[in-house]
């Protein structure tokens, strides 16, 4: 079996309104080929909230989307739905391969 890189994952938007963004978190624990990198969030002191609750110890937490992008391969939109065009569309610049699922 080739062996593959890990895809490094960021999350935009760590707000607890739903607490998707949670979610996405436990969800990456277990995989092999993908880890946590970055989050970024509009409100810093959520972002850092998210960083300490979660234990992401090896995440950078990122000022601004642009940030975030330079540091992962993929990119998880954990945002009240009707922010997910903008940023799915700036993900899509970002990157050669993206997919939007909305919940």
């Amino acid at each position: 079996r080739k062996e593959m890189k890990q895809i490094r994952y960021g999350i935009i938007g760590t707000g607890n309104t739903v607490g998707i963004a949670r979610n996405h978190i436990r969800g990456l624990k277990p995989c092999e080929d993908m880890v946590l990198t970055a989050i970024y969030d509009i409100d810093r002191g959520q972002a850092e909230k998210t960083y300490e609750e979660c234990g992401l110890d090896q995440v950078t937490i990122c000022g601004s989307r642009e940030e975030l992008f330079s540091k992962v391969d993929a990119v998880g939109i954990c945002l009240p739905n009707y922010l997910h065009v903008e940023n799915a569309i700036a993900a899509f610049r970002e990157f050669e391969t993206a997919a939007e699922s909305c919940e």
